[in-house]
């Protein structure tokens, strides 16, 4: 299962430009004329403050505004600009960018002004287009990669694009905080008429933010301080501060969801993934197979998940919704291949006909990545299966066992 609500807001924010466009009406697009934009050349001159000497480079400017219409469609516009310190900091003159059919990239260019003060402008013909996973056998989602010329210790760094997307589920998270320092970081969020927000700070103190008029707000910060590294931390993302907001109409849903607890995660998701574990005749015939001559029920648990964990290859194939629906068990099992989420259902397929019921179980692959106080399908990126254990079962250690009276064991495909 790979989390495709978060390829434009949870990657690491390095990877990405921010655009807000912070005048009267908040939706003017990018900039249209070529050269460098003025807003680049304004931050060119601005004096910096004292950093430590291992700094290779700080955001000068991280602007986001998220602009939501009547049908659910957001628009996306980012703007991001840095100012290269030392030779380590050249990996910031590369700008990633993932869309897929669901996320449109509408625009996309960048700008670099040398320390000798000659401007360079680079545009979205320039990029390489390619596939971010290797285990994946098709998928839809691509990103395209822009290298910005002259990235350099003492240039200037800038880049901004526009993506549109009809999203599963109406959330965002801004994610101010990196592993350098940001001087000022900027998020607008407009709404239609009769919609309404739920804003909370997380690892960050909560700011207030500025109410733009039009049901629209502005947070803003200035000079974050970066992530210090220390060893054997999480994931920088776990403890960097981010802005996580859910919006929804006021009195009606379109197409998407808002999840506002952990309940509504678990209820999408479980609604979601109904139909995939609908029986067949080979799927009974198989199980009836691998269970033969066997009566204790933990023996029949082993032999079917031995089996889906053995015999079913990791191989994705996730196309739009199938990024996290999915595929239906007996398709699984006639191909022999599937994600995390296909060898999931395809077990609890299975254990249902012998009368063991189990539960997905939704987690991240990396530690910290979970935010207990953000209920967000955003927060994920692989599936596994909890088993509840019969009476009396006995334990075994190949598995991990919850103590009564919830037993559960779970099977980590």
């Amino acid at each position: 299962m790979r989390n495709k609500l978060s390829f434009a807001q949870s990657l690491p924010i390095r990877s990405f430009a921010f655009l807000v466009a912070l005048q009267a009406s908040l939706l003017l697009g990018p900039t249209a004329v070529a050269g460098t934009p003025d807003w680049l050349r304004r931050l060119a001159g601005q004096p910096l403050p004292n950093y430590p000497d291992n700094t290779s480079a700080v955001i000068m400017l991280d602007e986001q505004l998220t602009s939501v219409d009547h049908e659910g469609e957001i628009k996306t516009l980012y703007r991001r600009a840095y100012k290269i310190l030392r030779p380590q900091g050249r990996k910031y003159g590369t700008l990633v960018v993932y869309f897929d059919q669901e996320t449109r990239l509408t625009y996309l260019k960048g700008w670099s002004i040398s320390a000798q003060g000659t401007e360079y402008e680079i545009k979205e013909k320039d990029a390489t287009e390619t596939s971010p996973f290797e285990e994946a056998l098709y998928l839809d989602t691509r990103l395209k990669v822009l290298t910005i010329p002259a990235a350099e210790p003492g240039s200037l760094i800038g880049y901004e694009y526009e993506q549109r997307r009809r999203p599963l589920v109406f959330q965002d998270r801004w994610r101010f905080q990196d592993e350098i320092p940001v001087r000022r970081a900027r998020f607008a969020l407009r709404l239609p008429d009769q919609w309404e927000y739920h804003a909370r700070f997380l690892n960050h103190t909560a700011t207030e933010p500025q109410a733009a008029g039009g049901n629209q707000w502005i947070w803003e910060l200035q000079d974050v301080p970066a992530i210090a590294e220390e060893p054997s931390m999480p994931s920088w993302r776990g403890i960097a501060g981010f802005l996580a907001v859910n919006y929804f109409p006021a009195h009606a849903r379109p197409h998407g969801s808002t999840h506002r607890s952990w309940q509504d995660v678990g209820q999408w998701y479980s609604q979601l993934a109904a139909s995939s574990r609908e029986d067949t005749a080979q799927l009974s015939q198989k199980v009836t197979e691998l269970t033969a001559g066997k009566s204790a029920a933990m023996d029949k648990i082993l032999a079917l998940a031995a089996f889906v964990q053995r015999e079913v290859r990791y191989v994705a194939i996730e196309i739009g919704i199938g990024g996290y629906q999915p595929h239906p068990a007996g398709s699984v099992l006639l191909n022999r291949y599937g994600d995390c989420k296909d060898k999931a259902t395809l077990l609890a397929a299975m254990l249902r006909k012998i009368g063991v019921n189990s539960y997905y179980v939704l987690t991240n692959s990396e530690r910290g990545i979970i935010a207990p106080d953000f209920p967000s399908m955003l927060n994920f990126n692989h599936v596994i299966l909890a088993i509840r254990l019969p009476e009396n079962t006995k334990k075994c250690r190949a598995l991990r066992v919850m103590d009564p009276p919830n037993a559960w064991t779970i099977s980590f495909l």
